[in-house]
C-alpha cells in the first residue's frame, strides 16, 4: 500500500512477497520540489531473499524438539488392577503413543517404566499442537479393568540452540506440568511456556515433591 510507504519518512525497510519470490525492499523518499506536498520521488531496491528465507525455514524446521512422556499416575493404575490385565494396559499405552508418533518419523525410547523420550523435527509439531494432544484423551479412556483412569504428562522443549537445551526446556516443560496436576503437554520454548490439555481432577500424592516442582518452575520464570 503506497500509503504505507509514504509514511515511512525515515527509511523504506519492507518484506514483500512478489510472484512467489521472497524480496527485501529498501530505499528513500524523496521531495523534489518542497513547494508541492504530493510530489515524491522513491527510490526501491528489490533485493530478492528467496533462497534465504527457504534455507532459514528449512533449518528451524530440521531442529530436533525434545519430548519426555511421564504416566503421572503409573503406581496408582496399576495397583488397581488385576497381575494378570497389567501388560494389557502397558500394551495400550504404547500403541496409542505409536498412532499419535505417526508419519512424525521421529525416535521413541522407554526410559522407565513410565516414562519415555520422543525426539522429532519441529515442523511436526504443529500436528501435535493442532491435535490437541489427542494422545491425553485416548490414554484416559483405557478401560482394562483399571479402576483410576491413567493419565500423562508431557513436557516438550523447543527453541533452544541445540538438542542438550531443549532436553532441559523438554524437564522445565514436565515439572510445570507436573506442578500444575497433571494430564497435559507444557511446551516450553526459548521465551515462555504454553499449556495444553488438563481434564482430570487433580490430586494431592505428595507434597514435598509437588511443593519442589511448583518452586523450581517458579524460579525459571521468574529468571526468564
Amino acid at each position: 500500500d503506497w500509503s504505507d510507504v509514504l509514511r515511512m519518512q525515515e527509511g523504506i525497510e519492507l518484506n514483500v512477497v512478489y510472484r512467489e519470490r521472497q524480496y527485501s525492499v529498501m530505499g528513500n523518499i524523496i521531495k523534489p520540489d518542497p513547494k508541492r506536498d504530493n510530489e515524491y520521488l522513491i527510490l526501491l531496491y528489490w533485493l530478492d531473499q528467496t533462497e534465504l528465507k527457504t534455507i532459514q525455514k528449512k533449518y528451524a524446521e530440521e531442529k530436533t524438539d525434545v519430548c519426555i512422556i511421564l504416566v503421572d499416575n503409573y503406581d496408582d493404575v496399576m495397583n488397581s488392577m488385576d497381575e494378570s490385565q497389567k501388560p494389557q494396559m502397558s500394551s495400550m499405552i504404547a500403541k496409542y503413543m505409536r498412532e499419535w508418533i505417526g508419519d512424525a518419523d521421529g525416535v521413541l525410547k522407554k526410559l522407565d517404566r513410565d516414562r519415555y523420550i520422543f525426539m522429532f523435527e519441529h515442523k511436526y509439531l504443529n500436528k501435535f499442537i493442532e491435535g490437541k494432544f489427542e494422545l491425553l484423551d485416548r490414554v484416559r479412556e483405557i478401560s482394562v479393568g483399571n479402576k483410576t483412569p491413567a493419565t500423562m504428562s508431557l513436557g516438550i522443549g523447543c527453541g533452544g540452540e541445540n538438542i542438550a537445551r531443549n532436553d532441559e526446556y523438554a524437564r522445565m516443560a514436565l515439572d510445570m506440568a507436573l506442578g500444575r496436576g497433571g494430564d497435559q503437554a507444557v511446551i516450553k520454548d526459548d521465551g515462555q511456556f504454553s499449556f495444553y490439555g488438563g481434564k482430570t481432577k487433580e490430586h494431592e500424592k505428595s507434597t514435598r515433591v509437588k511443593s519442589r516442582v511448583i518452586a523450581y518452575a517458579l524460579r525459571q520464570l521468574i529468571m526468564s
